[in-house]
């Protein structure tokens, strides 16, 4: 318990930006698969929650996306 964690010896090169990418990719795609419940017959106040919800979700993908992007940018130059 009182010996620090010594990251790149015990774990190896972290991999946070490869991770960020692969969930980004995936959430972005579940918002565009939420998008197509509006092909389902709806009311518009329900196809506006739809796209409310498909909105967020494909803007917290795009969101992990960049970050990553950024992170590797940063680590790179």
């Amino acid at each position: 318990m009182k010996i620090p964690v010594d990251f790149e010896s015990e774990i190896g090169e972290a991999n946070d930006a490869a991770q960020a990418v692969l969930i980004g990719r995936i959430v972005t795609g579940v918002g565009g698969l939420i998008l197509l419940f509006m092909l389902v017959p709806n009311t518009l106040a329900d196809r506006a929650i739809i796209l409310a919800l498909a909105a967020f979700v494909i803007g917290v993908g795009l969101t992990l996306l960049w970050s990553s992007r950024r992170n590797q940018l940063s680590d790179n130059g």
